[in-house]
């Protein structure tokens, strides 16, 4: 079974508007934490103006957690940039490096380190440098702190003085002399921005972003003079030096070689280009370490300089390697979401991991049991902290939930984590936590029919928001978890995000729609007995004797349930963020705002709610609970928080580090979501758990599973076995019967390799099709070689009298043709090209052949896939000239589930260059095409009509999205650069294009008119986004498409994970000629608060997008 999820994130946007409307835009580049001076606004409401909160009232205590941003190596120990500390690791055993202290956090995210003898230099951010005392490495002490102007993101140490690169500030140089009283004494560039510096003997060589590479004179420290520069192509981001050279990591434009003997007068004399963008860069000797994000490690023989070889690289899926430090055969490469790798890189040609520090990443979900918080972390697993000191937490245990773990519950010794789609693990994990430190999965269930968002367990069973409704699974035996419920509770475009149980009471937060109260004392009947509709966009509910606290986007609405039939809206609370999360405590409802932080909320008076406390989270306040005295905050990449009342309410542990500082949010504070939807498929049966079930790879679909019938007449068996060495011959087909001689199953049955099957035109006319009522699935096309022609018939091959799980046409072979058929109403799929089967032809020219297709063949109606392309080693594939979900008219919609899915394979062509070869891919219940799968590598789709009628002028929309590219595809091509190659994508009811998932990357979409009809003028658009990179989706390329009229954003890099996507030469919110406006009701281009260094516009000529007239 096929489970599509459709999937609406607790994660927002920032739009980037690029440049006047219609001017081409300059070169752009994003980061996560981008340099910010504005202060974060006073928490106040126009209906609440007395109602200031005290930001000291909460106090942070404890805190764990956050991405990896840099490694500097001194002797045996790694002094490694985690989240907001410093943290120390002993690397004497390269295999094993183990945590052995931290400092206490600091007030930013630390982006850089560097090590002289016992001090570390730390770049921090808008809280600039800061100097660690490291004497004692299992206790690194802050002992001074230089308030640098701008955003310090990297620093270097040289005798008495730290050299900061700081950000839009240039070059700060401070006398760390007196580490405690550390004073600036001179500057250069103040005008230029910078992300890293390198010091060799009296010179300064900094990383300057779009200004390359620029170098200072330190002869006198206090009065550096400027010297020269070169421009680099792409975006300086590291930088390193050797002699007379210095090698500059130039994001896009891989590795460049400059030759410095003349200061005043950089040359460039080598580069080379790396599969990811370079960020940092080591050499050691004759050989060049680049950190090259999602192409990871990258190592290179610098020996000739003007002619750098690549000689090998260790990548790891979804990486984004950072920072590199290279020891001897040892190269240390930080990266952000997945920890500190240790590479052997003795043999360059290949390098090999030996060891690895995974700290928890981003916190999503929290739960705390006991001495236990057990924080959902996405990408990260089920990390279980040790909070019985709350003032010092520590990790003590994970399990990899292969995906994004979103959701966590606790009851007994079970864990249960939600991991939603882009990744193998999405589902219900039951995990064994009787020992924090060897969690083990014991149970699992795949999501039924969405994604799961959040989920309460009580007494054996778990109610579960999967976004499309309500799942209600018994764990009583946790190691066989069952379905035994569901009741769809959506009314689109809202989703089920957020849930609380009260009695036999289920409270489920719908988005739009509000909160929806469901009887659920029978799990088989589940009825919606009371709705609220809430004036904002409810994310969450929580629920304490009569009432429900839900946080609804603009704030909490606090809801009267004393009546379950009638529930009635009370008193509101305006946050100025986005409420995301809601906790009660007593009569305190503790609310995250997202890029708000947190909330503390009086509710004794429900028709007032009063604000008592907040809290300026470092990250994006996710989700919070309450134990005791103490706070617990998941708060995105600034980790899990301990908090405290400062007042007495609870133990105050002192002053948090952060109460001086009001600027230190991630993202700032933004009120609109993104479209994280993943698709949902109508639910078809079961979902039961299996015991010591590990999740690999999630099928996107059913294989086939019927074969070749069992029992062929013996007369037919002797016949085959005469013919095995026959000549190819042609069995035309001119019977209407399901079997018997002259049918299409009896030539299917006696069919060799090379042999033709026609059908009869005076029995099945051209112009007055003819049904074949199948009544068993016909056999499987095995032969090889073998076509099946229609093109000069009227052929339906009608297969809704078969039995679940039954296909049309199952190609198992090589080399075969089918065209000018009508494959209408089977329950599972239409036409498969099963695992291994290459060189096939789905379809043909329209154009050619007397038929009503001519050798285009219609496939709709189906319960499955129309087309579906299966397997590793399927490949070379080619689907031309189909309408797949229309009818014959391709005016009105028969729809598969789905269209077409090529699921692993590789190498297989989607469309053709001339109307005649174009697919018409429209219609369908969820998807168009569907891209998705380990080893989905190299396929292109071109010319195709996607969401429109056949003429390209009229909406026909797949119901969902358009085009989705998934699971670990790489290296696909949507369009191509010609008028011929473009794909017209649009009318579709979501997105255009949709790339989601951790791994899926280097993909291509070039050319397409998104949005608009076949002439690039006309509004078409899709209902939601045009193209949408999210759930981690990186380094795919948006290359001079139209994406224009869309309901949502033009183009958009959603959320976390997903950077390093470039969007160059597009017409964004225009027609296809620049000129007339035709904008997306959202916004132009848009990057969301956790997606970083995408690039947007470029220098050379073309890359420039037009982006205009958007909302």
């Amino acid at each position: 079974m096929t489970r599509h999820i459709k999937i609406l994130s607790r994660i927002f946007t920032l739009w980037i508007f690029l440049s006047p409307v219609f001017a081409p835009t300059q070169p752009a580049e994003t980061r996560a934490d981008p340099p910010r001076q504005s202060t974060i606004p006073q928490v106040d409401s126009p209906a609440q103006p007395e109602r200031t909160p005290e930001r000291s009232s909460l106090q942070m205590v404890g805190q764990v957690g956050g991405r990896t941003e840099d490694v500097a190596v001194q002797g045996d120990y790694a002094y490694v940039a985690v989240g907001l500390r410093l943290v120390v690791l002993d690397v004497s055993e390269p295999i094993t490096p183990t945590e052995i202290g931290s400092t206490m956090p600091f007030p930013q995210f630390v982006e850089g380190v560097a090590v002289s003898g016992t001090l570390a230099c730390v770049a921090d951010g808008m809280a600039g440098l800061r100097i660690v005392d490291v004497s004692d490495p299992s206790t690194p002490v802050e002992v001074g702190v230089y308030d640098t102007p701008g955003y310090a993101e990297g620093v270097a140490v040289a005798g008495q003085y730290a050299y900061v690169a700081d950000g839009h500030y240039g070059l700060r140089v401070v006398d760390v002399s007196d580490p405690a009283q550390p004073v600036e004494v001179g500057y250069a560039y103040p005008l230029n921005y910078t992300f890293d510096v390198v010091v060799e003997g009296n010179t300064a060589y900094l990383a300057a972003a779009g200004a390359g590479l620029l170098m200072a004179d330190l002869s006198d420290p206090s009065h550096p003079v400027e010297l020269g520069s070169l421009d680099t192509p792409g975006y300086a981001y590291g930088v390193d030096v050797t002699g007379d050279t210095v090698y500059v990591a130039d994001g896009w434009e891989g590795l460049r070689v400059v030759d410095v003997s003349d200061p005043a007068h950089p040359v460039e004399v080598g580069s080379c280009a790396t599969p990811g963008w370079a960020f940092d860069v080591a050499v050691v000797g004759s050989t060049a370490y680049v950190a090259d994000a999602f192409g990871g490690l990258r190592v290179l023989d610098v020996s000739a300089p003007g002619q750098p070889v690549e000689l090998g690289g260790y990548e790891v899926p979804g990486a984004h390697a950072m920072r590199v430090a290279a020891v001897g055969d040892t190269a240390y490469v930080a990266d952000r979401d997945w920890g500190l790798q240790v590479i052997d890189v003795s043999d360059p040609s290949a390098p090999a991991q030996v060891g690895a520090y995974s700290p928890l990443v981003y916190a999503d979900a929290v739960r705390v049991s006991g001495d236990y918080a057990y924080v959902g972390a996405a990408y990260s697993g089920l990390r279980i902290v040790d909070v019985s000191d709350p003032a010092h937490p520590v990790e003590v245990g994970l399990y990899d939930t292969q995906g994004h773990a979103t959701s966590v519950a606790v009851e007994g010794k079970y864990a249960y984590v939600a991991v939603m789609p882009g990744g193998e693990g999405q589902g219900l994990h039951v995990v064994d936590v009787s020992d924090p430190t060897r969690a083990g999965l014991v149970g699992y269930v795949l999501n039924y029919t969405g994604a799961y968002r959040d989920m309460v367990v009580s007494e054996g069973v778990a109610y579960v928001a999967d976004e499309w409704g309500l799942e209600v699974i018994s764990v009583t035996n946790p190691y066989s978890p069952t379905l035994i419920g569901f009741v769809d509770l959506v009314d689109l475009p809202s989703m089920v995000v957020g849930v609380d149980l009260a009695g036999q009471l289920v409270y489920a937060a719908e988005e739009w729609v509000g909160l929806k109260i469901v009887d659920v004392s029978d799990p088989s009947n589940m009825s919606v007995v009371g709705v609220y509709d809430t004036p904002g966009y409810a994310e969450d509910v929580a629920v304490a004797a009569n009432f429900a606290y839900v946080a609804d986007g603009d704030g909490l609405q606090v809801v009267d349930v004393s009546d379950p039939a009638h529930p009635v809206g009370l008193g509101s609370y305006d946050t100025p963020g986005w409420a995301v999360g809601v906790a009660i405590s007593g009569t305190v409802a503790y609310v995250t705002d997202g890029g708000g932080g947190l909330f503390a909320v009086d509710v004794s008076e429900p028709l007032t709610p009063t604000l008592i406390g907040a809290y300026d989270t470092p990250g994006y306040s996710q989700e919070v609970a309450v134990v005791g005295d103490y706070v617990y905050v998941a708060d995105g990449h600034g980790g899990l928080l301990v908090l405290e009342w400062a007042d007495g309410h609870g133990t105050s542990l002192g002053q948090s580090p952060w109460s001086h500082l009001d600027h230190n949010h991630e993202g700032g504070h933004v009120e609109l979501h993104i479209d994280w939807r993943v698709p949902r498929v109508s639910p078809p049966g079961c979902c039961t758990g299996r015991a010591g079930f590990r999740p690999g790879l999630v099928p996107a679909a059913r294989a086939p599973v019927s074969s070749m019938p069992s029992a062929t007449p013996a007369p037919v068996e002797l016949a085959q076995t005469v013919l095995q060495s026959r000549s190819a011959v042609t069995c035309t087909v001119v019977s209407t019967a399901d079997s018997g001689a002259g049918t299409l199953r009896w030539c299917l049955e006696n069919a060799l390799s090379g042999d033709t099957i026609a059908f009869d035109p005076a029995v099945f006319p051209p112009t007055s099709p003819v049904t074949i009522a199948l009544e068993s699935e016909l056999p499987h096309l095995s032969q090889g070689h073998l076509t099946v022609d229609a093109s000069d018939a009227g052929v339906i091959l009608d297969g809704s009298g078969l039995s679940d799980g039954a296909s049309g046409l199952v190609i198992t072979s090589d080399g075969n043709v089918i065209k000018g058929l009508q494959i209408l109403h089977f329950p599972e799929n239409g036409v498969v090209i099963s695992e291994g089967a290459s060189d096939n032809l789905i379809g043909g020219d329209r154009s050619e052949g007397s038929g009503p297709m001519g050798e285009g063949n219609l496939v709709s109606g189906n319960g499955g896939w129309g087309i579906y392309v299966q397997g590793t080693t399927t490949m070379s594939n080619t689907v031309i000239g189909n309408y797949v979900g229309t009818d014959l008219s391709g005016t009105a919609a028969m729809g598969n589930r789905d269209g077409i899915h090529v699921g692993g394979a590789s190498h297989n062509t989607v469309g053709g260059v001339t109307p005649g070869t174009r697919n018409l891919i429209s219609g369908n219940d969820h998807f168009g095409l569907y891209i998705a799968g380990q080893g989905a590598e190299e396929n292109v789709v071109i010319g195709n009509f996607i969401g429109t009628d056949a003429t390209g002028g009229t909406a026909l929309g797949n119901h969902e999205h358009g085009v989705v590219i998934s699971y670990h595809a790489r290296h696909n091509r949507i369009g191509g650069t010609m008028p011929s190659e473009r794909n017209v994508i649009s009318g579709n009811g979501d997105t255009g294009i949709n790339f989601m998932d951790v791994g899926t990357t280097s993909n291509i979409v070039v050319g397409n008119y998104v949005g608009t009809d076949a002439s690039g003028t006309v509004d078409l658009g899709n209902g939601g986004t045009g193209i949408i990179m999210q759930l981690g989706a990186s380094g795919n390329v948006i290359v001079q498409n139209v994406s224009s009229g869309n309901g949502e954003c033009g183009i958009q890099s959603s959320d976390w994970g997903c950077d390093y996507n470039t969007i160059i030469g597009n017409f964004v919110g225009t027609d296809a000629t620049g000129t007339a406006a035709l904008g997306n009701d959202w916004g132009g281009v848009c990057i969301g608060m956790w997606a970083a260094f995408n690039r947007v516009g470029g220098t050379a000529p073309g890359d420039g997008n037009i982006v205009g007239a958007n909302g």
